[in-house]
């Protein structure tokens, strides 16, 4: 996403505020083949690194491959941080907070996110070039922004103090703070992706505490995205493309039910492409799929898991279904990939590991 209009914009609308990590490349192993190429999947796996803990997790990366997350350090706090081939940045803090969050990096390297107390209250952030930017709320004492693209940025806030349960999406432009508006009839929304065109996703509460997921455009306004179960299973989006394709995961009827008796609804990967709703399965000998992000050449990667919620993360083509990202990287003995959250128009995928115990960021990026 390109974001020249952060720099021009702050200038008119805003007064602005005011370590290096090792990197563990991993060898490619050939995968399943590539229909028409005769060529093999392959990638080189980076592990992120952390201030001297033992955890890191991974948020967003752009492409540039800058990858923003958090890592622990050896008092077991998070930093958000900013890694780019092998090298960790941490963000800082905003002054009078005690961590960053970072949610999103954009084409130009500048992160949204929040900024957090140790009592878990946050105010939605914009860092660049080092320097943070507070975003404000729309009445309330808590806010998080959460995407951005050329001239937006888009997330939640309460809209009273103290009260968790009325809040609101918001967008942030040279107008400043803004209401971006609620479902019909009512209720409560919070974004999670924009694209270029200001087409916004996200999900909510309508005025019947039903879970909604929704897509806002400026022209039409809110619409409620389906269920593959029908109406009352929650849905829930986590990202579109330029394309306009949404995925994230849906709700289905299911007949299993728990030790008590009561039904247990499971979870499908979703894709929402030109008005049709798609199933993109789920692994064999697993119960629940849900898909994190999609690309503008339409690859999906999230993760699958079992009914004891083991995890395995996949990448979804049209020309290959569903692949597990393990079989597509050799790994040491006794380490897995987990979860696959991001994917670059690139192919590069970011996500979660568990390496000799610990859970880990890492970075897929794809080998010719």
């Amino acid at each position: 996403m390109e974001t020249h209009w952060i720099r021009l914009a702050w200038a008119a609308a805003l007064v602005a505020l005011g370590a290096s990590g090792s990197v563990f490349g991993q060898t490619p192993s050939a995968g399943p083949p590539v229909p028409g190429s005769g060529q093999k999947l392959t990638y080189r796996l980076d592990i992120i690194p952390t201030f001297g803990g033992t955890t890191s997790n991974v948020s967003d990366i752009n492409e540039r491959g800058q990858v923003v997350g958090t890592a622990d350090d050896t008092s077991g706090i998070n930093q958000g941080f900013l890694w780019e081939a092998g090298i960790m940045t941490p963000l800082g803090v905003l002054p009078g907070w005690d961590h960053t969050v970072p949610r999103e990096i954009t084409e130009r390297g500048e992160v949204v996110g929040a900024a957090r107390l140790r009592t878990g209250q946050q105010l939605a952030v914009l860092w660049v070039d080092g320097a943070f930017t507070p975003l404000g709320t729309l009445g309330g004492d808590w806010s998080g922004a959460m995407a951005a693209n050329a001239t937006r940025i888009v997330g939640w806030s309460y809209l009273i103090p103290a009260n968790m349960r009325v809040f609101q999406a918001f967008v942030f432009d040279v107008r400043g703070l803004t209401v971006l508006g609620s479902l019909p009839g009512g209720g409560f929304t919070s974004p999670v992706d924009i694209s270029l065109d200001h087409r916004t996703i996200g999900s909510g509460m309508n005025r019947f505490d039903d879970s909604r997921a929704w897509i806002h455009t400026d022209r039409d306004g809110f619409f409620e995205l389906p269920s593959l179960g029908g109406l009352g299973l929650m849905v829930d989006p986590y990202a579109i493309n330029e394309r306009g394709d949404i995925v994230g995961s849906s709700e289905i009827d299911a007949t299993y039910r728990d030790p008590q008796g009561q039904r247990v609804f499971q979870s499908r990967a979703t894709l929402w492409r030109d008005g049709r709703l798609i199933d993109l399965g789920v692994f064999g000998g697993f119960v629940n799929s849900f898909a994190r992000d999609i690309n503008d050449g339409g690859e999906i990667v999230g993760l699958c898991q079992t009914r004891q919620y083991q995890a395995r993360p996949f990448l979804w083509r049209e020309d290959l279904g569903m692949v597990d990202l393990n079989d597509l990287v050799n790994l040491p003995p006794g380490d897995s990939l987990l979860v696959a959250q991001k994917i670059n128009d690139a192919g590069q995928i970011i996500g979660t590991l568990e390496t000799n115990g610990q859970f880990r960021g890492f970075v897929l990026t794809p080998v010719q």
